[in-house]
């Protein structure tokens, strides 16, 4: 009654080796499932990929200390302290932070009130609300940011 397609006769689950620059394209073939949307990426750190980042979606709220073991992305609305200090944090458009940040590289689109540590960078991008005080040695303010807080850049 049921017939195997050649498709699945022919589908190959061997591993590829990695070439000598130790990257590939993963196709949706690869793993058996469609591909994932790319995720936000920072000028200044290395790119995220979706399979590496903790994407909080816009209709969740957190309450308490959110501690990821990589790049977290912001939709929703986080309360408490986001601490990742080897990884890096995007505040998405729609999210709202009130907590303290600490991360390698922090850039806000949406809104933060609390302060910001960020190990080597912070960004806020234009339509991003700051109210804190912000700790970096490099700060990066387009057009469009406001911020009200202070920098320390020690």
């Amino acid at each position: 009654m049921f017939e195997k397609s050649n498709h699945q006769e022919n589908a190959s689950t061997a591993v590829q080796p990695l070439p000598a620059n130790r990257t590939r394209a993963i196709k949706p073939a690869d793993v058996g499932q469609p591909p994932l949307a790319s995720a936000p990426t920072m000028n200044a750190a290395p790119e995220l990929s979706p399979t590496t980042a903790t994407i909080i979606a816009s209709d969740v709220v957190f309450k308490g200390e959110l501690i990821a073991g990589n790049d977290v992305v912001i939709h929703g609305t986080i309360e408490g302290m986001i601490a990742r200090h080897t990884k890096n944090v995007i505040v998405g458009k729609e999210g709202r932070v009130k907590a303290l940040i600490h991360a390698s590289c922090v850039k806000v689109q949406g809104q933060v009130d609390g302060d910001i540590y960020g190990d080597d960078l912070v960004e806020l991008m234009d339509g991003a609300r700051v109210n804190g005080n912000i700790f970096c040695p490099c700060i990066r303010v387009e057009e469009g940011a406001r911020f009200n807080g202070t920098v320390s850049m020690a």
